[in-house]
Parts: structure tokens; sequence; C-alpha cells
């Protein structure tokens, strides 16, 4: 199972939702965890569904900050058991590797209040 993160720093930028876009397709993930996405659940979907991922489990941000995105194939069974504005936590189950694991994705403002 391979799995990728990534902190974007925001999808505001063209040449940044093109990047994910050609990374994401020739690192080939299984699972893809973003965070710091800056935007909303539909501009999200629409990035997704240009992707290899056909499943998704989006956390919007909070006015421009944070936001998440959990992605994954359908090699992938994955059930989201907990979210909240800074994680996701998920059951997975790899039928080609006969693993079950638990996955946390979170992000952590650098902002203190």
């Amino acid at each position: 199972m391979k799995i990728l993160t990534w902190n974007c720093q925001g999808f505001g930028k063209k040449y940044t939702r093109q990047y994910l876009l050609h990374f994401s397709k020739s690192e080939n993930p299984d699972i893809m965890f973003i965070s710091e996405t800056k935007q909303k659940g539909n501009f999200m979907e629409s990035l997704l569904r240009n992707s290899k991922f056909n499943n998704w489990f989006l956390v919007s941000p909070m006015g421009t900050a944070g936001g998440l995105a959990l992605a994954w194939d359908g090699r992938i069974s994955l059930e989201v058991v907990h979210y909240s504005h800074n994680q996701i936590h998920a059951l997975v189950w790899d039928s080609n590797t006969n693993v079950e694991c638990i996955l946390s994705g979170f992000y952590g403002s650098p902002y203190l209040e």
C-alpha cells in the first residue's frame, strides 16, 4: 500500500493543482492525504474528479485556513471513523496484501490562537 501525504499550502495557484495531478499519476499512490487545501468542498471535488482517485472525504477550511482531503482508489476499502477540523482517522483494508490498519492524517495550524 502506497500513501502520499502533502501539505500543499493552498490550491489557489494553477501550478499547485497541476503539480498535484502530475505527482499523483507519476507516483501512483493508493491513498493520498492533503492538508491545508484552503478550498471549499466543491472546488476540491472538481479537482479530485480529474485525478486517478474515485473516492474522497473532505473537511472544509475555516475561512481560508486549513482544509483536509483524503482520497483513495478502488483497490482500497476505507472507512472514515472520526474527523475534525484538524484530523481524519480512517480504517483501511488492502485486499491485495490482506492488511488492515488505522490511518491518521492531521494538520496543526502554526497559529497559536
